[in-house]
């Protein structure tokens, strides 16, 4: 793209020029940040995963065992 006197002022092209070269300049970016990040994102996605379960199977199995245990027992258990 170069400047013609015939479309207008070069005022409005260099503003089109630069908004254009900036809104490429942030798609690249873009690209490039979602090109590294996938592998990231999967394995925090896992630990988190992996974290909610423990805490599912923790309740479930502390809801079961819970009847047998004396108050203070409960109290100490879901305090660790």
């Amino acid at each position: 793209m170069r400047f013609n006197e015939e479309k207008g002022k070069f005022k409005s092209y260099a503003y089109s020029y630069i908004i254009e070269r900036m809104k490429s300049a942030l798609t690249e970016e873009t690209i490039q940040e979602e090109r590294e990040s996938p592998v990231e994102d999967f394995w925090v996605q896992a630990e988190m995963t992996h974290d909610d379960f423990s805490a599912v199977l923790w309740e479930s199995m502390l809801e079961k065992v819970s009847t047998l245990l004396s108050e203070n027992q409960r109290k100490w258990v879901k305090a660790y």
